[in-house]
Order: C-alpha cells, then sequence, then structure tokens
C-alpha cells in the first residue's frame, strides 16, 4: 500500500504521540509504585511535574520535528516541480523532474512529467502545423498577390460579380476600357452600368436562370456582345465567363476585351485583300528587292506569270529609257523619305512599252530598318493614248476658238456697220429741229437701234465672257434714270399687249450708285424685255430700292410662271423657254445666262420666286456704293447751246462702209472744217502723202489694207503725216484689239457702232495735237505755265520739283471751251476721268510686269489726254515716265509712278473746279 504524505505525517505525529503516551504512562506507573511504598512529597509532585513538562515538549519537540521534517522535503519536491514548471515556460515542455517517491508527489511528479513529454508532442506538433500553415499563408499570399497584379496589369478588362450581379472586383483596364473607377463600381449591379439599356432585362433573366436552376449557358464560352461606356457611346467587346465556388455561393468571372480596333484592322485586312486582287498592279518585295508577291493584274498587266518574276528584281521591267540618275534619285527619295511616286517607262514582256504611274512604299520595322518595300502602279497607256487624243483636240478646238474668234469680229463689222448708220442717224436728226411727233418717232427709232445692238452685244458679251476678256467700267450713275429709261422703252410694247409697265422706287432723292451703267442697263433690258413678252394680261411691276448694303431691283410680272423643275436651268446659256401662246421658242437663249454672269461680277446675287399660273419675281440685290446725286443745271442750260460752229482743222476719214462714211462725215462736219474720206487703208496712204492732216480717223477691218497695216506704214515712213494722232475705229472692242490698235502705232480708239458724244469728244481731245511718239525730240525747254508757273527744263535731273509746275494752265482750258463749248468739255471731262484712271491703273500693273513698251504706250496716251485740258503738271510727269519707260529705267519708274494717281485725282478736282467757276460765271 503507497501511502501518501498526509498519511506519513500522520503516522509520524502518531508515533510520537503514541511515544509520549508510552514514556509518560511508564513513568506514571512508576511514579504511583514508589507512591504505594511511601508517601509523595511535593518535591516529588513538583519533579513529576516537570516530568511531564518536559516529555509534553519533548513530544511537541518531536512531532514539530516529523511535521517540519516531512514538510521541508515536499516543500523541496513542490519547488522541484515549480522550476520545472519555470523550465517548460522558458525552454517549453518535455522537461522532467525527478521525484522518485511512490507518494501523492511522486505520482503528481510522474503525472507532470508525463504533461510535459504530451505537451512537447503537441508542441511539435502544433509548431510542425503553424510552420505549414505559415507557408501555407505565404503561398496564399504570394498567389493572392501574383492575382492581384495579373488583374491590374491584365490587358483584358477583368470584372468578377456575386449571383446576384453585383460587382467584387473591377480592374484598371476595366476602368480604362468603360470610363468608371473601381470605387464607383464595387457593390453595384453591373447591368446598370455596361450593358446597353436594350439588353438588360437578358442579363436580368440570366443571373435569375443561374440562381433559379444553376444553369448558364455563357461560362466557359467565347461572346461577343456590346458594351456601353460611361460616355453613353456603345462598342463591340469580347466576353469570356468563368464561374468559382466561393463558400455556397458562385461568383463570375468576366474577361472582356474591347475589340473595336480588331474589327477595325479586320475589316482593312479584307479590304487589303481585295486591294491587292484589284485592277491596280500590286508587287511586294523584301529588303533586297527581290519580287515575293505579286497580284493578278500584274500578271495581266506586264504579262509575265507569278513564277516567272518570284525571287527576280524590278530591273527585269526595265526599258532602259531612263538613265541611271533617275534610279538613284528614285532609290534616294525611298531612303530618305520611304516612299517614291511618279511615271516611268516600262516594258512588257512582249516588248512593248509600257508607261506606269508608279508609286513604291518602305515598311519599315520597330527599330527602324526596312523589311519590305510594297509597289503598286497603274497602267497609263490608255491614259496614254487619251492625252493624245485630248492634246489634238485641243489644237483642233484652239483652231476652232480662233476660227470663231475671226467670226465673231467678221460678223461684228459686218452686224455692227449698219447698226451705226442707223443709231447715229438718228441720233443726228434729234439734233436738228423736229416736231414733238417727230421727236417722238425718232426716239422710237434710236430705242429700237439700241435694242437690236444689245441683242447683237449679247452673242458678242457671252463670247467675250466665256474667254475671260470681259471687264466691267464702273462710274457714277442715276439708278433711277437708268430704270425710267428701261421702262419707258418697254411701255410701246406693254401697250399693243395691254398690260400695265410701271417702277415704284423708294428713292425720294436723287441718288448715284457706283458701278457699270451699261452693264446694269443690260440686266435690265434681259429681265423687263422677258417679263413683257411671257407676260399676257395683268402687269410688270419694276421695284427699285437702295440702302447702304447696295442696290435691290426686282422685276415682277403676272405671267404663266415657269415650274420648279425648269427653274435650275434658266440661267444656263442657249436655255429657252417655250412661249405658251405661240409653243415656239423665242430668245437667243443668252440673256439670263449673261444676266447671272454680269450679276455674279457686280459681286451680286439673283433669285427667281415663280409658280405656274401665278407669275414671277426676279430679284437682284448689288453691292454698289451710293450717293446724292449732283445735278449740273449749268451743263444742262448749255447744252442746247453747243457750239456746233467747225475749227480749222483737216481730218482723215479712212472707212470701207459707205454709210459709215456718211454717218462720220456728218458728225464731223460740224467740228472740222475738212473732212476727206478714204474707202481703204491703201488710198489713205496715198492721200497722207500728199496733204497734211490734224487727225486721222483709221477703220481697222478694210480690204486691199487693213487699218493696222496703214497705220505701222504710216509711222515708218518720213512723210507729212508721220505725227498725225491716229484715233482707230473698230467693231472689235475685245482687249487685244485694243492692245494691237496700240502696237500698230494708233494713239486712241472708238468702238463701233461710233457714240456721237464719244467721237466729238476723241476729235476734240486728238485734233489739237501731234502724236509726240513719232516726233523727233526738241532740246529747248517749253514753257508749262502762266503767271506764277516757271520755265522748267524737259530733263528729269535729280532735285526736279513738280510742285514748281502750274497744276493747270487755264489758257489751254479756255481755248478748248471756247473752240466747243462749256457742255462738250464737261463731257468729254467725264469720258477723260474714267480714261485717265484706267490707264494709270494700267501704268502701275504693267511696270510690276516689267512690260516697258507698253508703260511707254499708256504714258504716252496720259500726257496727251492731260495736255489737251492744260494739266501741265501731270502732263510733265507723264512725260517723264514715258522716258524712263523708253529707256527701261526701273529705279526712276519706281520713283515717279507712285506720285501718279495722287496728282490724276488733285488735276482732276482742279479741273472740275475750274469748269465748275466757268459756269457760274456764265449763268451770272
Amino acid at each position: 500500500m503507497k501511502l501518501g504524505i498526509r498519511w506519513k505525517i500522520i503516522g509520524a505525529i502518531t508515533a510520537v504521540e503514541a511515544l509520549l503516551f508510552s514514556a509518560v504512562v511508564g513513568f506514571g506507573f512508576h511514579w504511583f509504585s514508589d507512591l504505594n511504598h511511601q508517601p509523595v512529597t511535593a518535591e516529588q509532585t513538583h519533579q513529576l511535574m516537570v516530568v511531564l513538562v518536559l516529555l509534553v515538549i519533548a513530544g511537541i519537540g518531536c512531532t514539530a520535528f516529523m511535521v517540519n521534517l516531512l514538510t521541508t522535503r515536499f516543500a523541496h519536491q513542490l519547488i522541484r516541480l515549480t522550476k520545472t514548471a519555470q523550465l517548460i515556460e522558458n525552454k517549453g515542455p518535455g522537461v522532467q523532474v525527478d521525484i522518485p517517491e511512490d507518494d501523492e508527489v511522486g505520482r503528481f511528479a510522474a503525472a507532470f512529467n508525463q504533461m510535459s513529454l504530451s505537451l512537447e508532442t503537441t508542441q511539435k506538433e502544433l509548431h510542425a502545423s503553424l510552420e505549414v500553415q505559415k507557408k501555407l499563408s505565404e503561398l496564399l499570399d504570394t498567389h493572392r498577390g501574383i492575382l492581384k497584379a495579373t488583374i491590374s496589369s491584365a490587358l483584358d478588362a477583368v470584372i468578377v460579380i456575386d449571383h446576384n450581379g453585383l460587382v467584387v472586383e473591377f480592374n484598371k483596364s476595366a476602368e480604362q476600357m468603360f470610363g468608371y473607377s473601381r470605387d464607383e463600381m464595387l457593390g453595384h449591379e453591373l447591368a446598370e452600368y455596361i450593358i446597353p439599356d436594350k439588353f438588360r432585362n437578358a442579363h436580368r433573366a440570366g443571373m435569375k436562370r443561374f440562381r433559379d436552376s444553376g444553369e448558364a449557358k455563357v461560362l466557359g464560352q467565347r461572346i461577343e456582345l456590346v458594351a456601353l461606356h460611361r460616355d453613353g457611346h456603345e462598342f463591340p467587346c469580347e466576353l469570356a465567363i468563368h464561374g468559382v465556388k466561393v463558400g455556397n455561393e458562385t461568383h463570375f468571372t468576366a474577361f472582356m476585351r474591347d475589340i473595336s480596333e480588331w474589327n477595325s484592322l479586320e475589316r482593312e485586312l479584307r479590304l487589303a485583300g481585295h486591294a491587292f486582287d484589284a485592277n491596280e498592279a500590286i508587287f511586294i518585295t523584301d529588303a533586297s528587292a527581290n519580287i515575293l508577291r505579286v497580284n493578278q493584274a500584274f500578271t495581266r498587266i506586264t504579262g509575265y506569270e507569278e513564277q516567272e518574276v518570284i525571287g527576280k528584281n524590278p530591273p527585269i521591267l526595265s526599258s532602259h529609257e531612263h538613265d541611271g540618275a533617275f534610279y538613284q534619285q528614285m532609290w534616294q527619295d525611298l531612303t530618305k523619305n520611304g516612299k517614291w511616286s511618279g511615271e516611268i517607262m516600262n516594258r512588257r514582256k512582249d516588248g512593248e512599252l509600257l508607261p506606269e504611274l508608279l508609286s513604291i512604299s518602305s515598311v519599315t520595322q520597330e527599330d527602324g530598318s526596312i523589311s519590305h518595300y510594297v509597289a503598286h502602279f497603274a497602267d497609263l497607256r490608255e491614259q496614254k493614248a487619251v492625252e493624245q487624243s485630248l492634246r489634238q483636240a485641243r489644237t483642233e478646238a484652239e483652231l476652232a476658238s480662233q476660227a470663231k474668234s475671226r467670226f465673231l469680229a467678221t460678223m461684228s463689222h459686218e452686224i455692227r456697220t449698219p447698226l451705226n448708220a442707223i443709231v447715229n442717224m438718228n441720233r443726228l436728226l434729234l439734233e436738228t429741229s423736229l416736231t414733238q411727233q417727230q421727236h417722238h418717232l425718232v426716239n422710237a427709232a434710236d430705242d429700237a437701234g439700241n435694242v437690236l445692238l444689245a441683242i447683237v452685244n449679247n452673242v458678242l458679251d457671252f463670247s467675250r465672257i466665256e474667254a475671260g476678256q470681259f471687264a466691267l467700267n464702273p462710274d457714277w450713275f442715276n439708278p433711277s434714270h437708268v430704270t425710267q429709261s428701261l421702262v419707258d422703252l418697254f411701255q410701246a410694247s406693254a401697250a399693243q399687249k395691254r398690260i400695265d409697265l410701271t417702277l415704284e422706287s423708294t428713292l425720294n432723292t436723287p441718288k448715284e450708285v457706283y458701278g457699270d451703267a451699261l452693264r446694269y442697263r443690260q440686266i435690265l433690258l434681259n429681265l423687263i424685255g422677258n417679263a413683257v413678252k411671257f407676260t399676257q394680261r395683268g402687269e410688270v411691276s419694276v421695284l427699285l430700292s437702295l440702302d447702304d448694303s447696295g442696290m435691290s431691283i426686282s422685276v415682277v410680272d403676272t405671267g404663266p410662271g415657269i415650274e420648279s423643275a425648269k427653274q435650275p436651268f434658266l440661267f444656263d446659256e442657249f436655255y429657252q423657254l417655250k412661249d405658251i401662246n405661240s409653243m415656239d421658242r423665242s430668245g437667243t437663249g443668252l440673256g439670263l445666262a449673261i444676266t447671272k454672269q454680269l450679276v455674279d461680277m457686280m459681286q451680286g446675287t439673283i433669285e427667281l420666286e415663280s409658280k405656274p399660273g401665278t407669275g414671277s419675281t426676279f430679284s437682284i440685290w448689288l453691292p454698289l456704293e451710293s450717293r446724292a446725286a449732283k445735278t449740273n443745271e449749268a451743263a444742262k442750260q448749255q447744252a442746247p447751246k453747243r457750239d456746233t460752229a467747225a475749227r480749222s482743222i483737216s481730218i482723215l476719214l479712212v472707212e470701207d462702209s459707205a454709210s459709215n462714211r456718211a454717218v462720220a462725215h456728218q458728225i464731223l462736219s460740224n467740228l472740222a472744217s475738212t473732212v476727206v474720206e478714204a474707202e481703204n487703208g491703201k488710198v489713205a496712204l496715198e492721200m497722207a502723202a500728199t496733204q497734211r492732216f490734224d487727225l486721222i480717223l483709221m477703220d481697222v477691218a478694210m480690204p486691199e489694207l487693213n487699218g493696222l497695216r496703214a497705220t505701222e506704214m504710216l509711222r515708218e515712213q518720213e512723210g507729212l503725216n508721220r505725227d498725225t494722232p491716229i484715233v482707230a475705229m473698230t467693231a472689235n472692242a475685245f482687249k487685244e484689239d485694243k492692245q494691237a490698235c496700240l502696237e500698230a502705232g494708233m494713239d486712241d480708239f472708238l468702238s463701233k457702232p461710233i457714240d456721237i458724244a464719244a467721237m466729238r469728244a476723241k476729235v476734240a481731245l486728238w485734233s489739237a495735237q501731234r502724236s509726240e511718239r513719232w516726233q523727233k525730240p526738241e532740246p529747248q525747254p517749253v514753257q508749262l505755265g502762266s503767271d506764277d508757273t516757271a520755265v522748267i527744263a524737259l530733263d528729269n535731273s535729280e532735285g526736279f520739283h513738280y510742285e514748281t509746275i502750274a497744276l493747270l494752265d487755264e489758257a489751254v482750258l479756255d481755248t478748248l471751251i471756247r473752240e466747243t463749248s462749256l457742255a462738250t468739255v464737261n463731257n468729254i471731262l467725264v469720258t477723260l476721268k474714267e480714261e485717265a484712271q484706267a490707264r494709270v491703273f494700267a501704268i502701275k500693273v504693267l511696270a510690276a510686269k516689267e512690260q516697258w513698251q507698253q508703260v511707254e504706250i499708256e504714258a504716252h496716251t496720259v500726257k496727251s489726254s492731260m495736255g489737251t485740258f492744260g494739266a501741265t503738271r501731270i502732263q510733265q510727269l507723264a512725260k517723264d515716265i514715258e522716258s524712263a519707260a523708253k529707256q527701261q529705267d526701273q529705279e526712276q519708274i519706281t520713283i515717279l509712278e507712285p506720285r501718279l494717281q495722287l496728282m490724276l485725282d488733285n488735276t482732276m478736282q482742279a479741273l472740275q473746279a475750274k469748269l465748275a467757276r466757268d459756269s457760274d460765271t456764265n449763268q451770272e
């Protein structure tokens, strides 16, 4: 039996107490035995008590000693256990305590040792488990990091949603693809953001079907669908979905890719495939120019089969028509620019020359090196044949155009010749004493002649517009007067048809506009004429208004109207409408075409509003500058008193048409004392050789010897009339015709049919001077002024100041007024201003182009015309420019030409002021 520590203590105490008791009993027995033999004394009693006390004390001491011995032993065992526990705490389990006693402490120690061993084993297993768990955790963290990095850096959008369709993960590529941030998407329903509205219900139905049945047809499939960007645009994308089990739920991972670019590239590849098999020849070479591939067009055009050229160089096609420098330049361009294009002459397999339009492009790799060359070329054989045909056709067209121009020139001359006689005879008749009825009839005949002339002009103007030789001549004119004159012109025609023709104007005060009055009249002539022609009943109204932006004119009729289908063609040349009464085409078909082109040249607009049965309205807007009209009452009063007395001058009139000679002679008879006629240039030369003339009027187109050649011969000869002014009379108003006149030696020109006022102006301008281009230079100085004017040498020496010359020599102007009339000079001044402005501008343009001969001619004309009016300062300046042009002194002309325009303006102001003063004096 194993006793515990408690029983050992009890046993020890009991043993001590038993010994003590035995001692006490033995002592008592001994003491009582002695007591029976003799009486007990006090001392004996005291001794007995002492002995008993000592025995008790000895028993207590023995007991204490035994207890202390046992407890000390127990305490030592406990201390050993405590230290062992501390060792276990510090070093870990497995430490053993050595207590061999077979008592409670020993058993406790044995249990303790067993526990320590168990803990040691458990700890080792725990450490091993923790180590495994740590490694698993590290592996998990590594995989998680790899997965996160993979998802974050994936080029595809990666989106994870739970089984309710809520976003769990949204990577950076998804942010870029859809425009939403990760924070904006997490926890939100995917369908609301990136699925177009028309597909959302289907998406939600699919999610519900999966939750109900666990089936999803899209899992593991590659599908294409349309996604929605944040900005609202839809784009195609490729989608792959995989399911992942997370606990009891399934998460869906979607990999999405924007395939817009892929689709575009696919389309381009398909197009490239089609292009490669197009009609244009294509071949591809490597970096060494070895042919790798050709298309069918290459085979068809060159005649070489594919196997014949693969591995060969392009020089297999060479025609040897180009030198080495050509190919060297080609390769330099390819190397520098990466491409070359141009025409090249190659040769087909059968030897036929093959003109090509070739383009070569280099294909470069990422490092910039060339990997391939792509060349494509077009067969130009047909084009070259067409070009040859076009050149031939162009040559023929140019010949036809020249023939047409000659025809128009001839027709212009032949048609305008009788018109000249009709119109001018009527105007001369108007200057005679007529009754009111006669005056009205002659006026009507004059207007009719002008209408006929307008028809001829339409054909000629159209040809000039086609040739780009048409120019406007703007000046101030009264639109009310011009418009009213045209309305009056058509009043008789309107009255015959019993329709009203009216003019409604908003111009309360007289106004002038700056534009080409002749072309404005031509525009209205066409519009009003058409309106009256096509209107059978009702009225034709002309509406005229003027504001700061320009002038507006509308011609409104109640005619049959124009169908909308025909309106777009109405302004085309030679397009004609049928007269609904006669069903015949009417007019030349050029009137409205010319009208539209004239309006365009004036930078205006023309519009048509018309409905069948309601009439038509043609509306024109012209951006013309306006001002208050200037009335010259003095000129009006002087006009009837025109001085028709002939001056003491002689004129040679050279004209092949008898009627034109009769008209011109009648006009000139009131201007010159002697008028001599010649029917052609040959006769004119014979007369000029024997008689000196003050002026020669020379027709251009004449039989035997034309006016140009006759003029050249006059200027070449040292005769009486080498320096006589010659004015051309021509029906050809083209610019080149006028230029030809000047180059032949003529000084000026008159257009046919001759305008009486224009002829009078030219006679007054040129009959008082000589043609200085053909005079020999005179070294002596010339008196250019009166009163305060100075005598200036003709050389243009340094330091010469034009301000020292009088602006006007009024004595010359007074003489001109006396020999003609104030009204005539006023009329001539208008022509002079227009002509001088044009010539000053021409000098500027021609000088810039260094066309010195033309500058000389223009400056000479300005000098002569200004001298006639006594404009001495500008006359000297023009003479200096003429001299510099003759010497081709560009530096001197550059100094002088800029002064010309300002001096002309000052001169014209001075002339107008002088004539205004004379007018006021005459009125007084």
